[in-house]
């Protein structure tokens, strides 16, 4: 999902956090050819195209209350190296992180992780997570931009991450958002895999 078209509303509130809204609603007798699109960006179409249901997308500052969803989302998407829910609490109250939730129609499908460094304008991207169901519709694409426009508002210049060398869709999506490998970090994973090291400068958008 492109976050700067269609009614896309960003703000800024107190430490660094940004919340991000979109909503998207079709009328009657949309043009059958506008429905790719209109799926990508939340909205349902019937067969015949004659009626819709609006959906509402938010990435906002994440809460402790947050903490079980998000845990229970780490499971379903990650076979290991998981963050446990007392990981996930130190990192909310006490960590220097940064931590935005997805929730679509209010219901939280996912998050995104940055870790901070004092004394440092670099950020590490420790974890993105969408939950299976709500993939393919722009939310991790979503996250990532509000984690960057919240990393810009703290004076950051870059974000790196590492991703396993073997997940070929996750490597594509980080380069579309202009991500670009540095080096391969050997033996990485708790299976061994190796890592592809990718960052991302900030202060040249």
């Amino acid at each position: 999902m492109d976050c700067s078209s269609g009614n896309a509303y960003l703000m800024a509130p107190t430490h660094g956090g940004v919340v991000f809204s979109v909503s998207r609603e079709r009328v009657r007798g949309m043009d059958p050819g506008e429905t790719g699109a209109a799926l990508r960006v939340g909205c349902g179409v019937d067969a015949d195209f004659s009626a819709v249901y609006r959906i509402m997308v938010q990435v906002r500052p994440s809460h402790e209350a947050d903490i079980p969803v998000m845990e229970r989302i780490e499971r379903v998407c990650f076979a290991s190296d998981r963050l446990a829910r007392r990981q996930f609490h130190y990192l909310l109250t006490r960590g220097h992180a940064l931590m935005l939730t997805a929730l679509v129609d209010a219901q939280i499908q996912g998050y995104g992780l940055l870790l901070l460094r004092r004394n440092s304008r670099a950020a590490r991207l420790y974890s993105l997570a969408i939950h299976p169901g709500s993939r393919r519709a722009g939310l991790g694409r979503m996250v990532l931009r509000a984690l960057e426009k919240a990393a810009r508002a703290l004076g950051l210049t870059s974000i790196h991450l590492e991703v396993r060398a073997d997940n070929t869709p996750a490597i594509a999506f980080y380069q579309g958002l202009g991500y670009r490998s540095f080096a391969v970090h050997l033996d990485y994973y708790a299976d061994h895999q190796d890592a592809c090291r990718m960052r991302k400068r900030l202060d040249t958008q």
